[in-house]
């Protein structure tokens, strides 16, 4: 979400991780979201690509969100 004037120095984005349950995680000025939306092309911190998705969905379960999104 970008929102004028809450974060200059970073482009006004504030940032939310959730769980796949909906729970949130982290909300606001995410230091590790932050850094990584930098690397985005275009200077808007937004990644963007031109490839068009024509997969089935995979559903992930709680456990296997856990053991690799939750550390940081």
């Amino acid at each position: 979400m970008n929102d004028s004037g809450y974060n200059p120095k970073n482009k006004d984005w504030f940032f939310a991780k959730y769980k796949p349950n909906g729970d949130q995680l982290k909300a606001g000025k995410v230091e590790g979201c932050i850094k990584c939306h930098q690397s985005a092309s275009g200077n808007d911190y937004v990644f963007k690509h031109n490839k068009s998705v024509n997969a089935e969905v995979t559903v992930i379960n709680e456990s296997w969100f856990n053991k690799f999104f939750i550390p940081w």
